[in-house]
This record gives structure tokens, C-alpha cells and sequence, in this order.
């Protein structure tokens, strides 16, 4: 299972109209507060269900996923296994602790 895998079930689930009403709202053109985020227009709900079939996904692929340009929310709650072990983990390599 990799992270590629992951943004192409993410990119099928994409809601194109959501995500232009998403872009506007969140202020994300150049200037505004949220200039370079990029939304997918995915409800929670699917955003879980992928997160649920994926948990386990190893931690270079989950960072792979964290890296994404796709809006936080969207890595957040697609980032699959324990969150706060992930983020743990995270952190430790970008320290320098290898786990």
C-alpha cells in the first residue's frame, strides 16, 4: 500500500464544485490568508472510510501523504493508523530520532 495509491482514490472522490466553493471560502487566492492551499472537495465521511481501509500504512508513505500540496484537512483525516502515533513518529524523524 503506498501513498500514490491513497491520492489516486483521493483525486476519484474529488467533488470538483465542492472544492471551488471550498477555495473561495477559505480565502486561497494569491494574497489572501489561505494563498496555495488546494482542496479536493471530499466529505469527511469518505475522507474516514479511506482512512479506515488504509490504517497501517507505513511511516514513509504517511509522510509521503503529510508532503501532499493537498489541503491539511485532507492528510489529517486521510492519514491512516493512530494519528497521535504518527504524528509522534513524525516529529521524532524530523528531529533526527530515528524510531
Amino acid at each position: 500500500m503506498t501513498a500514490e495509491i491513497i491520492r489516486k482514490q483521493l483525486r476519484k472522490a474529488a467533488d470538483k464544485d465542492k472544492a471551488k466553493i471550498l477555495q473561495r471560502f477559505f480565502k486561497t487566492d494569491p494574497g489572501e490568508y489561505g494563498e496555495g492551499d488546494i482542496f479536493l472537495g471530499i466529505s469527511v465521511p469518505v475522507l474516514r472510510k479511506l482512512s479506515k481501509e488504509h490504517d497501517g500504512m507505513p511511516l514513509n508513505e504517511t509522510i509521503q501523504l503529510l508532503n501532499s500540496p493537498d489541503h491539511a484537512a485532507v492528510c489529517d483525516r486521510a492519514v491512516p493508523g493512530s494519528k497521535e502515533k504518527k504524528i509522534s513518529e513524525w516529529r521524532n524523524m524530523m528531529s533526527g530520532n530515528i524510531v
